[in-house]
Formats: C-alpha cells, structure tokens, sequence
C-alpha cells in the first residue's frame, strides 16, 4: 500500500512538474498553495508537496540517506536531469515544506530521482546492506559467545566517535 502511495506521488509527471515550475519559480513552499494566485494544476501540485517530502523521506531512509539537518529544518539534496533541490521541511508555528533549485558545494548523499522513479536503490544501497549483513553476522557471533550487549555497544560507540 505505500508504495502504491509513493509511486502515485513519486511520478515522471511531478517532477517534471518540478523541473518546469522551478524554471521560473526557483523557490515555493507548501505555503504557496495557500495564499498564491497560481493556476489550478500548479496549486495542486504544490499540495502535493507534503507527501512528495514523505515518499522522498521514506525512500531516503531506506537507502541509508540521512537528510541535511539545522534547527528547526531538515532537508534532502535531490538531482533529476542534472538540476539541484533542495526538499525539505521547515518547523516554525507551522510545518511548511519547501523545494528549490539549488547548488551543493557538499555533493554527498544526493538522491537522484530517476532511481525513485524507476523503483530502484541508490548505488550505495547494495555496497552498505552488504556491510550491514556482515555486521549483523559479526554482532550475533559476538552475543552467542556470551558479550554483553551493553559492552558491544559501548564498543560501537567508541568506533564511531574515533573516525569524528
């Protein structure tokens, strides 16, 4: 069922949408919808946006993407036909979602869109489940020879602050 939700909202058609509208808008919010004079379809679309935001979140995580994070906002760097996005989610009185065409000087964790179009992983995705099975295995021989959890953990922590 969401990924029926996700491929009605994840669509060559929206981001076309996207591409096209950010042409001359290269800024709008789920605000915009609210207050604008915008056509009918376009203030559909940007209707959208909230649940375009959610599919792109639910596809991210399960790709192993962590979104941009500042206070108060959180956002995911798109590319679709070699243009930048920005999607994200702004927290103030209300939460507001937002998409823009945009530049990264930071090109990690970008999602490509045609992957999320076309029902596939990101590239990364295989080489880290593969790592992430093996870590799995390497975990649960630890446990079985009698390691306390809290140990493994404390010791995954230790790893992890050391490569910061």
């Amino acid at each position: 069922m969401e990924k029926e939700v996700k491929n009605k909202i994840v669509t060559l058609e929206y981001i076309d949408w996207i591409e096209n509208y950010t042409e001359t808008h290269k800024y709008f919010s789920s605000e915009d919808g609210l207050f604008s004079t915008q056509n009918s379809i376009d203030k559909e679309n940007i209707k959208k946006l909230q649940n375009f935001y959610e599919a792109v979140s639910k596809y991210a995580s399960e790709n192993y993407i962590m979104p941009e994070a500042k206070p108060n906002l959180t956002y995911f760097k798109l590319e679709y036909n070699g243009i930048n996005y920005s999607l994200g989610c702004a927290k103030r009185f209300e939460t507001s979602y937002f998409c823009n065409r945009t530049d990264f000087e930071n090109k990690n964790n970008i999602i490509d869109l045609e992957y999320i179009i076309n029902g596939k992983k990101q590239p990364i995705t295989t080489i880290i489940d593969s790592k992430m099975n093996i870590l799995t295995v390497l975990l649960e021989e630890l446990k079985l020879a009698g390691v306390e959890e809290d140990f493994i953990n404390n010791e995954v922590v230790k790893v992890y602050v050391k490569k910061k």
